[in-house]
């Protein structure tokens, strides 16, 4: 894979040294095009295989219809964590890094998803773990609250009771925070 990119760095010997307006337009409409087809055609396809398989190991409990995860290291089908060592490849000035494209995807991913659904953050966390484990993909937590019992008012309880809330909270300007007022009706 490493030759074939060179190859394609030729190119830019190929299209002379000249630092003229033409030429640089050239060469960066080639490196987008380029750098798209790769995209489209190989890292967008891992980012969706990584994930599927991290998805399929984590839901593995639920034993459906004989569809078990696949281990990369023993599967002749998926060499996912090989793909995945591939060195950083170069198109002209561009370097990409296979791996930490793979990375911010997945976590692009679980903190959207995380955010739609509070519920599933449990399940999103374990797949990081996961990929840290199965893949060496170092994930930045989505920083986001995990669903709990008592975390208080929802955004939409508050919105649907907006009344009753202003009764019971009061804003604290200097925290930037909605405290419970513990006594409403005394004035002091």
């Amino acid at each position: 894979m490493q030759l074939f990119f060179d190859a394609i760095n030729d190119i830019e010997t190929i299209l002379g040294s000249d630092e003229s307006e033409l030429d640089t337009r050239v060469k960066e409409s080639i490196r987008d095009e380029l750098y798209e087809l790769y995209e489209k055609s190989y890292l967008k396809n891992l980012c969706e295989a990584v994930e599927t398989d991290l998805r399929l190991t984590v839901h593995s409990h639920l034993q459906l219809d004989d569809r078990r995860p696949k281990d990369p290291m023993h599967d002749t089908n998926m060499r996912l964590i090989n793909l995945l060592k591939i060195p950083a490849v170069q198109i002209f000035d561009r370097l990409i890094d296979v791996k930490r494209y793979v990375e911010k995807y997945l976590e692009s991913t679980f903190y959207n998803l995380t955010a739609v659904a509070l519920h599933d953050s449990h399940t999103y966390m374990t797949m990081s773990l996961l990929a840290k484990q199965k893949y060496d993909l170092v994930l930045c937590q989505s920083r986001l609250p995990f669903q709990k019992l008592n975390q208080g008012p929802d955004v939409l309880f508050v919105a649907r009771n907006i009344d009753s809330f202003v009764e019971s909270y009061d804003y604290n300007l200097n925290e930037q925070t909605c405290q419970c007022n513990l006594f409403p009706y005394l004035q002091f």
